[in-house]
Parts: C-alpha cells; structure tokens; sequence
C-alpha cells in the first residue's frame, strides 16, 4: 500500500482507538452487506460482546480501515479476506492480495486498543468455538470467494442493479457518503465490480457453481454427517 495513501487516511480519519477507549466498546469498520461482515456481526452479537458498527458503502471504507489497520508500531493486515479479479494470472495474485488484505473488512479496535484484523478474530474473542483448519480453509478459499463471485455476476446484470444499488444505499449511516452513491458513485462502482468479477463470462460462474457445489458436498461429508444434521443457521 502506498506510504502517502496511508498517511491521508491517517490525517482525515476519526481515531477509532480513542474512540473503542472512551467508550469502552469495541469500534468495527463494515461493507454493509458483505458477507464477511455479517459473520463477524453474528459472531459478536452471539458473544454479547457490545460494539459500534461503522457501516460503510465499498470504497467509502478504504480510508478509514487503512487509518486503523496502520494505526500502531505494525499494519494489522487481514488473514482471510481478500478481493482479487475473477481470472488473475496465479503468478499476480499474491501482490493483488496483499492490497486487497491492507483494506479488507470486518476490522475492529477493542476497547484495550488491540486491532482485530477479520471476521475469524471476531469469532475468537466472542467466544465462539475454534474452527478447524481444513474447514476455514474450506471456507475461506472456496466458499467466500466464490459465493460473492456468483452474487455479484447476478447483482450487476442490468435487471439486477436496482437491487444492488439499494444495498449499496442501505450499507452506509453517512449522509454525505450516500448522496456520493445516489448521485453517480454507484454506476462507476457497478462499472468496476462487473469488470473485477466477470458479470459477462457465463463459464466462470458456472464454474464457481460447481466449486460451491462440490465446497458443500465436502462439508456435508466431513462435518455435518457426523454431527448427526444436515442443517444450517439458515435451513437447506
């Protein structure tokens, strides 16, 4: 991430360390629909862990999540999650990676100052028990990623935008940065999300359908058979 980026992000952004401090409740930077940050959401509020959620719209939650994650001695960079181009050359993603990691949400500041990098350190200090390694690799690598790729290929096609722009609308408490959206912001960020995630490649959604197919039939296998359900928090 460029040093002078990160410098005006510092200068024009709210200090959520003094703010996570003085109020004694943890301070989180969210995109309001990401899915993601529902999962830190729902990991806090089962925690009962009292937190302020400073819900943003994509490219409004830039400034302010470098502002944090370069807030100390050391960048608290994400772990998990990340936002490439559908079809980047393997040789490119690790440099597109670590960008997209520096600016990733969820990431929080508890009241203690101790920066929380993503949603699985979230669910961590809300209690919630750890998940194992080849599941979150499941779910990191294969689920995450593809799941937003199918959605935005559906969100982004001409029918769709309407709903897409009203998500964008309802993910942010900011007047200004929602007048932004209303007057021409969501057309551009429409215009570069179809590009990022191939809206008009059929065979790249189609093939992460079949990855998500096969995600899930891993996990009913390994997981829930032996849990005795086949269920999930939201039925199926």
């Amino acid at each position: 991430m460029p040093p002078f980026i990160v410098s005006v992000a510092k200068w024009t952004q709210a200090d959520l360390r003094k703010k996570a401090s003085r109020e004694k409740r943890l301070q989180m930077i969210t995109i309001g629909y990401s899915h993601y940050c529902e999962f830190g959401r729902f990991a806090l509020l089962v925690g009962g862990v009292p937190f302020d959620d400073m819900a943003c719209i994509p490219g409004q939650h830039v400034l302010p999540t470098l502002a944090l994650r370069f807030s100390g001695d050391k960048p608290v960079t994400s772990d998990s999650t990340a936002m490439t181009q559908v079809g980047t050359p393997p040789e490119s993603l690790s440099k597109a990676e670590r960008s997209s990691r520096a600016t990733a949400t969820p990431v929080a500041v508890t009241a203690d100052g101790d920066i929380v990098a993503d949603s699985w350190g979230l669910a961590a200090m809300s209690g919630l028990a750890p998940c194992d390694s080849a599941l979150k690799e499941v779910l990191d690598a294969k689920i995450a990623v593809d799941a937003r790729h199918v959605a935005y290929f559906y969100f982004l096609k001409r029918d769709s935008l309407p709903i897409f722009h009203d998500m964008g609308a309802a993910a942010t408490d900011s007047w200004v940065w929602g007048g932004l959206w209303q007057l021409g912001m969501k057309h551009k960020l429409s215009d570069i999300l179809s590009k990022a995630f191939a809206v008009n490649d059929v065979a790249a959604k189609d093939a992460a359908v079949e990855r998500l197919k096969q995600a899930f039939e891993l996990i009913d296998e390994r997981y829930m058979r032996k849990l005795g359900s086949n269920k999930y928090l939201g039925g199926g």
